[in-house]
């Protein structure tokens, strides 16, 4: 399967939900969907034609970096989406403390009580670690399980 890069609209939607929620000025030219909900940033200089050879022999899904998602009509960075665009995010961001950001990366969805809704950037000090779900009653957890701290029981 050949990922579709976005036409100009499309770009310009993402681009658009990006700003809004995350404060995130500048998107690469080219982002591509891969699958249903991915979407990948691609800075190489081949061309559909090349791409369509080299999908005859690899997963064309591998190229580019994985950034973001649609979810629920929803744009959801990814881990290393947020990374990519640390210096431009500047809104729809959670602070945790210490506390917090250990039950966050042992997997665990953060207990709080807040009146927002939507998506949030985590952040602890001065990195990002991936995204969660603000509800009523808790930030649901998206850290795949690959990356969580992993408790070692003896």
């Amino acid at each position: 399967m050949i990922p579709e890069f976005f036409d100009k609209k499309v770009h310009d939607k993402v681009a658009k939900e990006l700003k809004e929620n995350f404060g995130i000025e500048k998107i690469p030219e080219k982002i591509m969907m891969s699958g249903k909900e991915k979407m990948r940033a691609f800075t190489g200089n081949l061309t559909k034609e090349e791409l369509r050879k080299l999908s005859e022999i690899t997963f064309i899904e591998s190229i580019g970096l994985y950034l973001m998602n649609w979810q629920n009509d929803e744009i959801r960075l990814t881990i290393d989406g947020a990374t990519f665009f640390k210096d431009q995010i500047k809104k729809g961001i959670f602070e945790m403390n210490d506390k917090q950001f250990e039950e966050w990366m042992h997997g665990k969805d953060l207990e709080i009580k807040n009146e927002e809704r939507g998506f949030r950037v985590m952040k602890y000090k001065k990195d990002f670690f991936g995204m969660g779900k603000l509800s009523a009653e808790k930030i649901s957890n998206f850290v795949p399980k690959s990356r969580r701290i992993r408790t070692m029981e003896i």
